[in-house]
């Protein structure tokens, strides 16, 4: 039976474990506008490690845009130590909303998992059931994709290449099909055929569900995720992985175009992001 100063103690150890976003602006070269940088924190101040640590990035209070650049999950975060993560390109795609937040799950060196909420408060979530995909509220989801410019957000090329290879064939716009893709990949200079873009439409025929989040694995490197439909409404206990069906799409921007397709559809074994997803 864990005693009064036990309870104390594990709460105590718990709480070292923080979460927080900084913006700071600073004057460009010229002096004209101020460039805005937008970084996550990740601290762990208690003298035990703590595992499997998931960082969700929030605005306007419910809506959740994703881990961004941070790892999902962070495997350890070692006693006193703090991580940090450049999230600017993400949250770029969300110009016109509120200040960020973060959220973040973890479980202690006792096996008990814990949830800080974005507002800063702490609660025990061990065993507690986790829904990873939904589809009931299309608001939050469009609202999670963020502002429809190409050039700050990779998801409006994602939706826009998925839409094109889900549409009716009779619908397909070959030429604006192609403005979508990298024109400094390999692939796609030295390998289209005509038979690319029915290969594509195979390919995704199964997967026909978008994920709200992207992830950055570089503030020029970003990932969109499609699954199938039998991922969606799948529920599991709160710091475990779910096995899911799915393919990676990978986007890379260039400066002088913005975000473009570079390839991809490398397979996605397994998930632990809780996310909203758009629907075709």
């Amino acid at each position: 039976m864990m005693t009064a100063a036990r309870e104390k103690e594990r709460i105590a150890a718990a709480s070292l474990v923080t979460v927080w976003v900084t913006e700071n602006y600073t004057p460009s070269p010229k002096n004209r506008t101020y460039v805005r940088t937008v970084t996550l924190h990740v601290a762990n101040e208690s003298n035990e490690p703590v595992i499997n640590a998931t960082v969700e990035v929030h605005l306007s209070g419910s809506r959740m845009i994703g881990p961004l650049a941070a790892p999902y999950p962070v495997p350890v975060l070692p006693p006193r130590r703090e991580f940090h993560w450049d999230i600017t390109t993400g949250v770029s795609a969300h110009e016109h909303s509120d200040s960020p937040l973060a959220g973040l799950g973890f479980t202690d060196a006792q096996g008990r998992r814990w949830h800080r909420r974005p507002d800063g408060t702490l609660s025990e979530s061990t065993g507690k059931d986790v829904f990873h995909y939904a589809s009931e509220d299309p608001d939050t989801a469009e609202a999670q994709l963020g502002e429809i410019n190409p050039w700050t957000n990779p998801m409006s090329i994602a939706w826009s290449f998925a839409a094109a290879l889900w549409a009716e064939p009779s619908d397909f716009d070959l030429d604006a099909f192609k403005v979508l893709l990298d024109p400094l990949a390999e692939g796609w200079i030295s390998g289209w055929s005509d038979d690319t873009v029915p290969s594509l439409r195979e390919l995704l025929s199964g997967f026909n569900n978008l994920a709200a989040h992207t992830w950055y694995a570089s503030p020029r490197v970003a990932y969109a995720r499609l699954f199938s439909s039998e991922a969606l409404g799948q529920v599991t206990k709160a710091g475990t992985s779910l096995a899911v069906n799915g393919i990676i799409i990978t986007f890379v921007h260039r400066g002088d175009v913005g975000w473009k397709v570079f390839g991809g559809w490398r397979p996605l074994g397994w998930c632990s992001s809780r996310c909203w997803v758009s629907r075709r």
